[in-house]
Parts: C-alpha cells; sequence; structure tokens
C-alpha cells in the first residue's frame, strides 16, 4: 500500500509579508504622524487660537499639500529597497506568483500609510474632541478623503521604486508635489486633466485653503465646490495605481560572472610551487604593521569611492539649476531656491546616498584606518562648503549685495553641515527612510515657518534651514551664529564616536 502525502498549502502572501516587514521601516513609518500632529496642534493655537478645528485644519496644508506625495514614495520605497537588498528572500525561483506578491506587498504598504493617517487624523481628531473645539468631524472627513487620494500616489510610487534608485523616486514625487500642489488651482477647471492634482483639489474645499494656504474668502468658488469629483478621480487613480504596483516587475539581477573581451572567463594564474613550505619546517609568523595613511589621503579615497553618478548627477543638476534661476531671476528666486529646497533636501539626501556606498565595507575601512570617520565628515563638509559657495556666486550674479552673500554662505555652510550629520546618524542607526522623512518634513517646516508672516515671530528659531535667510538682522545673526557652531561642533563629535560604534552594528 503506497504511503499517502498530504497536499502542500497554499502561498499565505499576506502573512509572509507581514513577516518581512516586522522590524523594518514599513512598520515604524506611521510613528511620523505623532511629531507632525504635535507640531500641527501648537502652531494652530499659537497662530490661530479659536474655539473650533479651522485652525488644525489649516495647519493639515503643511502635509497634504507639501510632503504627502514625497512621504507616500519613501513608505513605498522602504518596502520595495527592503525586497531588492533580500534579493526577493530567495521567492524568484520558488513556485509562487510574482503579481501576488507584488499585490500583497502593496497591501502591506497600504496598511502602513492607513496607520499613518489614523494616528496623523485621528490623533488631531481626539484633540479638538478632548480641547471641546467644535467642527472636529470635519478632520476624520479629512483624514478619509487624505488616504483615498493617497492610494494612487503609492501604487505609482511602488512601481517607479522597483525599476528605479532612491534619488530618482524622491526627485520624482517631490516634482509630482509641487506640480499637483500648484496645478491645482492655477489650472482653472484644466485641473481635471492634471492627475497630480487631483489629490490636492480633493482636500482644498474640506480644508477652507487655497493651495498656498491662506484661507477662502465667503465669495470663493471653492467654498461651494463638492470634493465628490475629486475624490472620484482619486478612486480612479488608485486603481491605476494597483495595476502598476501588481504588473510592473522587478529589475534583473546583474551578471555575477566578469567577462573578459572575448567573452571568456579570465584565466587563474598559477601557483608558485616554489613559494611552498615543505611539511615539518617551522617559521615564526610575522606582521606587516603599517601606520594607518594621512587624514588627507582618507579624505582622497573617500572621494574616489562616493563620488559616482548619483551623487555627482545631484551635485550637477543643482549647480545648472542654480546657474539657470541665476541668469533668468533676480536674486530672491536665488536665494529661495536655495535656502527652501536644495540646502534642506540636498544636505538631507547626500548622506543617505554616501553611507548606501559605504555601509558594506565600513567596518573594513575603519579598521584599517580610524581617520575614515573624520574623512567622511569632512569631505560632507567640503561637498556643502562648495554648494554653498556657488549659491553665493549665483546670487551676486543675479544682483545680490556681496555683503549679504557673504553672511548667506556661512549660515549656509553651518547649517547644512548640521542638517547633513544628522541625516548620516539617522541613516546609519535607523535607517535610510527615516533620514528621508526627517528631510521632507524639515524643508516643509522651514518654509512654513520661515517662508511667511511667522519668520516675525519668535518661531524663526525652530526653522533652522531657513535661518539663511530670516537671520538678517544683528540681533538675530547673535543668536543664530554661535547656536549654530555649537550645535555643529557637538554633533560633530558625537558623529565621530558614533560612526566607530557602527563598526560593531554593523558586524552583526
Amino acid at each position: 500500500m503506497s504511503k499517502s502525502f498530504p497536499a502542500p498549502h497554499k502561498p499565505r502572501y499576506i502573512q509572509a509579508e507581514f513577516l518581512r516587514a516586522r522590524g523594518s521601516a514599513v512598520m515604524w513609518l506611521p510613528c511620523a504622524a505623532f511629531p507632525l500632529v504635535t507640531l500641527t496642534y501648537f502652531l494652530s493655537g499659537y497662530t490661530a487660537p479659536t474655539t473650533d478645528a479651522t485652525g488644525v485644519l489649516m495647519w493639515q496644508t503643511m502635509y497634504l499639500t507639501g510632503i504627502a506625495a514625497p512621504l507616500m514614495a519613501i513608505f513605498a520605497l522602504s518596502a520595495e529597497q527592503r525586497e531588492a537588498h533580500a534579493r526577493q528572500g530567495g521567492t524568484a525561483w520558488l513556485p509562487i506568483s510574482q503579481p501576488a506578491q507584488r499585490c500583497a506587498r502593496f497591501c502591506v504598504a497600504a496598511s502602513s500609510v492607513f496607520a499613518f493617517h489614523v494616528f496623523n487624523f485621528g490623533g488631531s481628531y481626539l484633540i479638538c474632541v478632548f480641547a471641546q473645539r467644535a467642527h472636529a468631524e470635519r478632520i476624520a472627513f479629512l483624514g478619509c478623503v487624505a488616504f483615498l487620494a493617497s492610494l494612487g500616489v503609492l501604487g505609482v510610487a511602488s512601481a517607479v521604486a522597483r525599476r528605479t534608485h532612491l534619488v530618482m523616486t524622491v526627485v520624482v514625487f517631490i516634482a509630482w508635489q509641487i506640480i499637483g500642489t500648484v496645478t491645482a488651482e492655477q489650472l482653472g477647471n484644466g485641473w481635471v486633466f492634471s492627475p497630480m492634482a487631483w489629490s490636492v483639489r480633493a482636500v482644498l474645499p474640506i480644508l477652507g485653503v487655497h493651495y498656498n494656504g491662506v484661507a477662502l474668502s465667503p465669495d470663493d468658488p471653492l467654498t461651494v465646490e463638492s470634493p465628490w469629483v475629486a475624490v472620484s478621480l482619486c478612486i480612479v487613480l488608485a486603481v491605476l495605481g494597483v495595476i502598476m504596483a501588481i504588473i510592473t516587475p522587478e529589475k534583473s539581477p546583474g551578471r555575477a560572472a566578469r567577462r573578459t573581451k572575448h567573452g571568456t572567463p579570465p584565466a587563474l594564474s598559477p601557483i608558485d610551487e616554489s613559494a611552498t613550505v615543505p611539511a615539518g619546517v617551522y617559521r615564526p609568523v610575522s606582521f606587516n604593521r603599517r601606520r594607518p595613511a594621512h587624514f588627507h589621503a582618507a579624505v582622497i579615497a573617500l572621494n574616489r569611492a562616493l563620488f559616482k553618478p548619483a551623487i555627482a548627477s545631484c551635485l550637477g543638476l543643482s549647480i545648472l539649476l542654480l546657474a539657470t534661476v541665476a541668469v533668468v531671476y533676480p536674486a530672491s528666486y536665488v536665494h529661495g531656491l536655495w535656502t527652501f529646497t536644495l540646502l534642506p533636501i540636498g544636505c538631507g539626501v547626500l548622506p543617505v546616498l554616501a553611507w548606501q556606498s559605504l555601509s558594506k565595507a565600513w567596518a573594513l575601512m575603519y579598521m584599517e584606518n580610524p581617520r575614515c570617520a573624520s574623512a567622511l565628515l569632512m569631505w560632507l563638509g567640503l561637498c556643502i562648503g562648495v554648494m554653498s559657495t556657488v549659491a553665493s556666486l549665483a546670487g551676486v550674479c543675479a544682483g545680490g549685495t556681496r555683503g549679504d552673500e557673504c553672511r548667506r554662505w556661512l549660515l549656509s555652510s553651518i547649517v547644512g553641515f548640521i542638517i547633513c550629520v544628522a541625516s548620516l546618524l539617522i541613516a546609519v542607526f535607523v535607517s535610510y527612510a527615516a533620514a528621508l522623512v526627517l528631510t521632507v518634513v524639515l524643508a516643509i517646516v522651514s518654509l512654513t515657518l520661515g517662508g511667511d508672516v511667522l519668520a516675525h515671530s519668535a518661531l524663526w528659531m525652530a526653522a533652522m534651514p531657513a535661518w539663511v535667510e530670516i537671520a538678517d538682522t544683528s540681533a538675530r545673526l547673535i543668536r543664530a551664529i554661535p547656536t549654530a557652531v555649537l550645535l555643529g561642533v557637538g554633533l560633530g563629535f558625537a558623529a565621530q564616536y558614533c560612526l566607530g560604534k557602527a563598526v560593531f552594528k554593523l558586524r552583526k
């Protein structure tokens, strides 16, 4: 009698994906909502101390029109990069459905996005209820609409992140957010033909503000516009995004074997028989101990390792953009572009790209030459100094005064170094996604607090990247420069110590 074997179980894609996501950035990214809720509530109480939820709603504009699309891209990027680094966990060689696996990955990422919106808008709703503010239910309705609007962006971002890399994904969805926010009103009725504007247009009537955060007037057409047309379009985009996330294949792995010009593997070198040691002959072990290379040699070596196409292209495009704006527009446009966009975002992304190139070899590098930690900080500081010099020269060419540009150069170099070191430490000890979230949130907060009337209030100290623009008086300079120098020096010494500890973290 033949022995019968039980039938194999069907693959449990959702359960397997939750196991993969456990402990990864996808699981803790929803916690980014807590500082956002706190900031929204306190800023609304400081600037609009009303008895209803209007102030809280207006400050949610900072998220919905400023960082929603890049943040959804980071959610998708975290899941896709985790699988790419793990080489799909070996599932590419198993008899499972790849589309079903991609669908499960999207569902888990969407559940993380749902948790983020629950924490963000649910937390704001509970705060308004406990504070007995009227119309708190509008916050809950806004959260539902915002979640529906985010699904389409999440699906498209999953497809883009799967086929490209970190920089491309972040840049694409920063541009998505900027274009969508501007075209939501500037195109008139043409916003219907701009998918990037659908999510912004859906929330503007509920928020009661224009795309730039200004409150709607009673006779404005947006006050009586129904959001359901835009919500319907967002649902269509969500369906298309899910389809893109499922059918977009992974990048094929590169060829592992190195080939010569004629397509044959390189020949092995012959063994020198005269170099072998006869059996039974004792020879004492000798060590050739060399002193570590000089500091400048470590900086040069790091420059060769780090100046790869990703970093070189970002620096080159930033220089080209500054030069173009300086030729076409006055100095104020150059200052705004540098202070509110290139400085915070560039200084946050640069260490992430650098650590991606160095992380696998960092333990060996540090044991060979402990000066590489200081060399890495020096290399990052040199990049920031060069870009600050380019921004100041562009400002002079656009009509800025030399004294003002020198002040901007000094503050840009110090503040940029602080942002860069903070992003590096978060990328090393937490994750790349956390560093990118910090970068995007910091850029929007600095633009919000330093780009309008709040720059003249006591809140200007909280907008550190905007100090380049708003620390323009002697009283503010006396407070800004010593604070920035002390913080930069402290972070520099802390980074040297922590990068040494990172050796033991990476060897586990």
